[in-house]
């Protein structure tokens, strides 16, 4: 739900070229309805769900979508990340916490150039360093 497929965009453009304005998005989905003798286990449930969808591209919704506005409020940011005070210590914090994955030496690096730069990075620029490596 938080982005337009190709295919939506190309859609609404055609549809906004013929004068149909009020449309914003078209997306395709796909639904199964699955009967099991019993009420299956949860470790059913996720052995079907990966057989049917592929992660990476689909998402799985219980329930049908009713509107595409996402459902869940974006997490606020973290605020800075005190390695001023806390030192490495700090950064291996916010490495775990926010699933940065930055190595040992990443974490030496910029411990070491904040330091000298004597001031803390956002979560922001802690996320784009992380995947900038």
């Amino acid at each position: 739900l938080n982005f337009s497929t190709p295919l939506s965009t190309n859609i609404v453009s055609v549809c906004q070229a013929s004068g149909l304005e009020a449309v914003e998005r078209v997306e395709t989905t796909r639904r199964y309805r699955l009967s099991f003798a019993h009420p299956p286990s949860a470790e059913i449930e996720a052995i079907a769900l990966v057989a049917l969808h592929d992660r990476m591209t689909e998402q799985h919704f219980p329930n049908p979508i009713q509107s595409f506005s996402p459902e869940n409020i974006p997490a606020p940011l973290h605020g800075p990340i005190n390695i001023l005070a806390e030192g490495r210590a700090a950064l291996e914090k916010a490495n775990q916490e926010l699933g940065l994955a930055l190595d040992s030496w990443d974490l030496d690096f910029y411990t070491k150039r904040f330091q000298e730069l004597q001031r803390n990075p956002s979560t922001v620029e802690a996320f784009d360093l992380a995947q900038s490596n």
